[in-house]
């Protein structure tokens, strides 16, 4: 497939930024370790400032399945802000990132936020060791469309977005199915996004792709691709059932979360 174009970030950026960047830092101390219930705005948006001094949990309990955000602030004790490394835990308080070090966010940009696919449970968001510092998340819900197999694949209509989640904690094995019908021969425009912890590989299979080619690996990005042949030439492709499918990347991106997005029509 070929790639014509990037698309804008998402919504809620602004929102969780204009939030965060209003709080005025405390100087309460904590325990070496504790666990803390989060506030919530009128927004929705949950929040919790105070000292770190240990390990500190903040609950939060995730009523439907969806993309939880998450950024924070520190400051330091010359009053400058820096960014802060999070841990998004389970129910058991075990880590679900990626990475041991955690995720760095805070860095008053939008790239600051952490995207995280999650299932209806308890999580826990860990801070570590900061003087002061701010931790605020929003959930929004997103229903997971992905179907487990092929056989039951998720039907797409043709110029209709469809989501679908790659939840924390899920199983690194596990991909999502989608299949359309192509009823003439035509070229195909697919626009795919993903927003997660961790890359996403994108599948196409039909009739003009019998063995299957990759579409992309996308990590927070998204664009918009057409059909091509193994010389990476703009084809029309034939008739019939096509489906995608959408796995973790590999590597760390194993452990990836978030949630990404599907689109497809014919010219």
């Amino acid at each position: 497939m070929k790639r014509r174009k990037i698309l804008s970030k998402k919504q809620l950026v602004l929102v969780m930024l204009a939030v965060l960047l209003s709080f005025v830092f405390g100087t309460t101390a904590m325990a070496a370790s504790k666990t803390v219930n989060m506030k919530k705005d009128t927004n929705g948006t949950l929040y919790y400032m105070g000292s770190a001094e240990g390990t500190v949990y903040h609950k939060i309990t995730v009523k439907k399945d969806g993309v939880l955000l998450v950024s924070g602030f520190s400051k330091t004790g010359s009053g400058s802000t820096r960014g802060v490394n999070i841990w998004l835990c389970n129910s058991k308080k075990k880590s679900l990132e990626i990475k041991s070090a955690g995720t760095y966010v805070g860095s008053q940009t939008a790239e600051s936020f952490s995207y995280y696919g999650v299932k209806k449970g308890t999580y826990y968001i860990k801070v570590k060791n900061q003087p002061y510092y701010c931790v605020a998340a929003r959930v929004q819900t997103v229903a997971d469309k992905g179907a487990s197999s092929k056989g039951k694949a998720t039907t797409i209509k043709q110029n209709k977005t469809i989501k679908g989640l790659m939840p924390a904690g899920e199983s690194a094995t596990k991909a999502d199915w989608y299949k359309f019908k192509v009823t003439s021969k035509k070229v195909l425009n697919l626009k795919l996004q993903a927003l997660g912890t961790g890359s996403f590989r994108f599948y196409l299979y039909g009739p003009s792709y019998k063995n299957g080619i990759l579409i992309d690996t996308l990590l927070n990005t998204g664009g918009e691709y057409v059909s091509v042949n193994s010389r990476r030439a703009k084809i029309k492709v034939k008739p019939g059932t096509y489906y995608i499918k959408v796995v973790r990347g590999t590597g760390k991106s194993k452990k990836a979360s978030g949630f990404y997005s599907v689109r497809w029509n014919l010219k």
